[in-house]
């Protein structure tokens, strides 16, 4: 039998992968632990074993994975959190700067989100206050497992000396890694910018791994990157000068699919006229999804619009922005960026 528990990585996601790890030995003795984002390190790691009982344990699985999950019916724990930690956790576990954590959180989101509402995948909400054990049944209860209070009692013990129902997710969570007080601390003490580009990223990609669907995402403008200067986008820019690209970024993922891209833009001052072109690359990919182009207009506030293929959730995406053509003058400000999922408009 293989079970799979999955999640972006984060102080829970470890200590229930842990648990989940612990719960199958206590059950069926010696099992295959293989964590992996890849099928092809799960051959390898499924190769020479001869166990009957396996854990998959993944944050960004690859498609065959996911395909694995999804057609076979493994019992799946899926565990989410806040945007906020895990983007605080990527930076102190694995040393990425804020627009590194934040376009990582959002792939591993995407991705997770084919699973997310499966009838073999059960979310776990988990919470510092809940006991320990309570945390254990559920976990018992998702996978379906036999557990006997022996088994609780064993694994419990070894995350505290203290009698199971006194231990708390959050202690038992410390001991699973020591980066967990650092994430709630680093969390606390966010500057107030990063703070909101995070807030505003939460609302568009906690929900992807809720279940439900989800037909709307926003990109924060200050995403973007200014292409004169290479800073995040925070200020109208001054088409004055040669033809030339704008803004490039932000290298956010999204859920595999067709997706329509809304572009509102305001212009200032732009007498002698433009053309604005625009369009949605993947890096990873190398490839071009779509393009557009139109006349810039003197003032005023316009969306324009394009829809492209989102192939794999694995691919980082580009909304990039030019003139083609030198201006005197003018004043361009991107004012929201709007991702529309084709197939789930009603």
């Amino acid at each position: 039998m293989i079970y799979a528990v999955c999640g972006p990585v984060s102080p829970h996601s470890i200590l229930v992968t842990q648990l989940v790890r612990k719960l199958l030995c206590q059950v069926f003795g010696e099992i295959t632990f293989a964590p992996a984002n890849e099928a092809s390190e799960l051959r390898k790691l499924f190769a020479d074993t001869k166990k009957p009982h396996a854990l998959i344990a993944f944050d960004a699985p690859d498609d065959l994975i996911l395909q694995f999950i999804l057609r076979y019916s493994v019992p799946t724990i899926l565990i989410a959190e806040s945007f906020a930690t895990l983007s605080s956790y990527a930076r102190l576990a694995s040393s990425m700067d804020f627009q590194g954590s934040y376009r990582h959180v959002s792939r591993v989101n995407s991705t997770l989100s084919a699973l997310a509402g499966a009838p073999n995948v059960v979310k776990l909400k988990v919470d510092d206050d809940e006991r320990l054990d309570g945390l254990l049944g559920r976990i018992g209860s998702a996978l379906d497992l036999p557990l006997l209070d022996e088994h609780l009692r064993t694994v419990a013990a070894e995350y505290t000396a203290e009698y199971a129902t006194r231990v708390t997710v959050s202690s038992a969570a410390a001991i699973a890694t020591d980066q967990t007080r650092l994430v709630r601390s680093f969390v606390e003490t966010l500057p107030p910018d990063e703070r909101a580009i995070l807030t505003k990223f939460a609302e568009s990609y906690d929900p992807l791994l809720s279940g439900e669907r989800v037909a709307l995402i926003r990109w924060p403008t200050d995403s973007l990157v200014n292409a004169e200067n290479g800073s995040r986008l925070s200020r109208p820019i001054d088409l004055t000068g040669p033809g030339r690209l704008l803004t490039f970024g932000p290298y956010l993922h999204l859920p595999q699919g067709r997706w329509r891209a809304d572009l509102t833009f305001s212009t200032k001052d732009n007498w002698s006229g433009n053309i604005f072109m625009f369009d949605v690359y993947s890096p990873t990919a190398d490839k071009v999804l779509c393009v557009g182009k139109g006349d810039l207009p003197i003032s005023g506030a316009f969306t324009t619009s394009m829809e492209f293929e989102v192939e794999s959730a694995s691919h980082a995406l580009e909304l990039r922005t030019f003139i083609p053509t030198g201006a005197i003058e003018g004043v361009i400000e991107i004012v929201a960026i709007t991702l529309i999922a084709i197939d789930q408009i009603a």
